[in-house]
């Protein structure tokens, strides 16, 4: 299987307990990066074989939700993204938003060891 990433997203007032990040069932983000894989389908948003529409959808959606005037800039966010794209490695954005809320943005490789594809590129 060729790589390709899945897109994961997840916006809420506050990171979530511990409990309900461990909890495969809840649909938050996992205390752990691999448990994506694992968590409800409706936080997939989408898969990738190109690292360049990958990072599209990334900047569309740092966009849409900016982190706070005072957080690391989405532009500072968007390059280490196209760095980890480029190697075929995860990208992960997590951030306080202006609007008061938590984003989290994740691009994951696949295929990874020990995990199952959850949808198979088109």
């Amino acid at each position: 299987m060729a790589v390709h990433w899945h897109a994961f997203a997840w916006t809420g007032p506050a990171w979530p307990p511990d409990r309900e990040a461990r909890d495969p069932e809840a649909a938050v983000p996992p205390i752990q990066v691999d448990m994506w894989f694992r968590k409800p389908a409706r936080l997939r948003a989408g898969t990738f074989t190109e690292p360049g529409a990958a990072l599209e959808w990334l900047a569309r959606e740092l966009a849409e939700t900016p982190p706070l005037p005072t957080g690391v800039p989405a532009e500072a966010h968007l390059r280490a993204a196209r760095g980890a794209l480029e190697r075929e490695e995860d990208a992960y954005v997590a951030y306080y938003t202006a609007a008061g809320g938590f984003l989290v943005r994740a691009l994951l490789v696949c295929p990874r060891p020990g995990e199952r594809c959850p949808e198979y590129p088109r």
